[in-house]
C-alpha cells in the first residue's frame, strides 16, 4: 500500500512538473511570438520605405537607421543629418519614431530575453550594471508621482544613453506597467523629434 502510494506522488510530482514546464515554455513561445511580430513589423516597414523613397536616399536612409541604434549616435545627430541628406522630411521623421515604438515594444514584450542578454553580454554588462546603480538610486530617493514625469523627461532629452531602449529598461526595473512604458516613449520620442526638427528648419529658436 505505502509502495502504491509513493508511486502515486512520484508521478504527480512528474506530472506537475510537466505541466508547469509546458506552461513556462508555451510563456517563452508567446514571448518570442510578440517579438517576430515587431522584427516583422520593422522589415516590413524597411520594403516600403525602399519602394517610397528614390535610389540617392534609400542608399543613405538604411545606413542612418542602422546607425541611429549604435551609440553615441542619437535623435540629435540623425535627425539633423537625415535632412541635410534631403531626406523626405515627414518620412524621415516619422521612420525615427516608428522604430522608437518597435525598439520599445522588442524590450518590453521580452523583457526576460533582453536582461539575459545584458547580463551575459561582455559588451553591454557594463552599461547595465551603471543603469543597475542609477535604478538603485532612484529607489532610495523615492520621488513618487514625480517618477512617471522623470522617466518622460529621461526619454525626451537625448542624453547619453538615454532613449527608447534604456527607457524601456529603466522603466521595467522600476516597477512601471508597459503601457505606461509604451506611452511614455511614445510622447517622449514625439516631442524630441519635433523640438530637434522645428530647430534644425529655423522654426523654433533655442538659445
Amino acid at each position: 500500500m505505502k509502495l502504491k502510494t509513493k508511486k502515486i506522488k512520484s508521478y504527480t510530482s512528474k506530472l506537475l512538473d510537466y505541466l508547469i514546464e509546458g506552461e513556462y515554455n508555451i510563456f517563452r513561445v508567446q514571448q518570442l511570438a510578440k517579438f517576430g511580430v515587431v522584427f516583422t513589423s520593422g522589415a516590413l516597414f524597411f520594403i516600403l520605405m525602399n519602394q517610397l523613397m528614390t535610389t540617392g536616399q534609400w542608399r543613405w536612409y538604411w545606413k542612418l537607421i542602422c546607425a541611429y541604434f549604435l551609440p553615441p549616435a542619437g535623435k540629435e545627430t540623425i535627425l539633423p543629418l537625415g535632412l541635410q541628406l534631403e531626406m523626405p522630411q515627414f518620412l524621415w521623421c516619422f521612420s525615427i519614431w516608428y522604430f522608437d515604438l518597435l525598439v520599445g515594444l522588442s524590450v518590453l514584450t521580452n523583457w526576460w530575453l533582453v536582461e539575459i542578454a545584458l547580463r551575459h553580454s561582455k559588451l553591454f554588462r557594463q552599461a547595465y550594471d551603471k543603469l543597475q546603480k542609477r535604478i538603485s538610486r532612484i529607489h532610495h530617493k523615492k520621488y513618487g508621482k514625480l517618477l512617471p514625469s522623470l522617466l518622460l523627461i529621461f526619454m525626451l532629452i537625448p542624453f547619453q544613453g538615454s532613449g527608447a531602449i534604456t527607457t524601456a529598461i529603466l522603466g521595467s526595473s522600476l516597477g512601471f506597467g508597459r503601457r505606461e512604458i509604451f506611452f511614455i516613449i511614445a510622447l517622449g520620442s514625439l516631442i524630441s523629434i519635433v523640438v530637434i526638427t522645428a530647430t534644425y528648419l529655423g522654426i523654433l529658436k533655442i538659445m
